[in-house]
């Protein structure tokens, strides 16, 4: 669908607010298009739309259970927030079950490990998703508050470098090299 291609556009440079638009469209017309919904709840999210976003999600999984983006998106996001661990742990395990060979799944399991204080969790999922993807310097970041929380400061500092290096955002670069200066505090970041 045309309508849904120019959201896509619109999604991959930001601008979710044109983006919704195309998708509700397309959602009025197609209401059985499980994609959709995540990518409405996508730029619900992004536009901080929490109620809409998690209704879309929520509409996404009712239509295809079995949707790994949505399941991980989803999750990753109520874990960053630190909210509905629970829920979000299953849902993450469940895109990992039905993707396992996908580092940012795997970094969003470690990432919800590292986030409840599971550290010998968080490492081993962290390290499975930097091989199977070593090109993400979020995750290389994260395993290196790991690494921090572990008491591994060197291993931690080579992971914050090697994320600086990778980040082109200059306001990132700058937090991370707060961390390759400092570390981490005490509570988990």
């Amino acid at each position: 669908i045309l309508e849904e291609m120019l959201g896509d556009f619109y999604r991959v440079e930001k601008q979710c607010h044109y983006a919704i638009e195309r998708y509700e469209n397309v959602s009025r017309k197609e209401p059985s298009l499980a994609d959709i919904y995540r990518k409405l709840g996508m730029c619900y999210e992004q536009t901080d739309q929490t109620v809409k976003a998690e209704a879309a999600f929520e509409k996404a999984l009712e239509l295809n259970p079995n949707d790994t983006g949505a399941l991980n998106y989803l999750g990753y996001w109520w874990a960053d927030e630190g909210r509905n661990l629970d829920e979000a742990i299953e849902l993450i395990t469940r895109a990992v079950e039905l993707n396992p060979d996908n580092g940012y799944y795997a970094d969003s399991l470690g990432w919800i490990y590292f986030k409840i204080g599971e550290m010998s969790k968080a490492v081993i999922w962290l390290e499975r998703a930097i091989r199977l993807a070593p090109d993400d310097p979020v995750i290389h970041e994260h395993l290196g508050d790991v690494y921090w929380h572990l008491e591994r400061p060197l291993e931690a500092r080579y992971k914050w470098q090697f994320a600086y290096e990778m980040y082109s955002d200059e306001e990132t670069r700058k937090l991370v090299s707060e961390k390759i200066k400092l570390g981490l505090s005490q509570g988990l970041d």
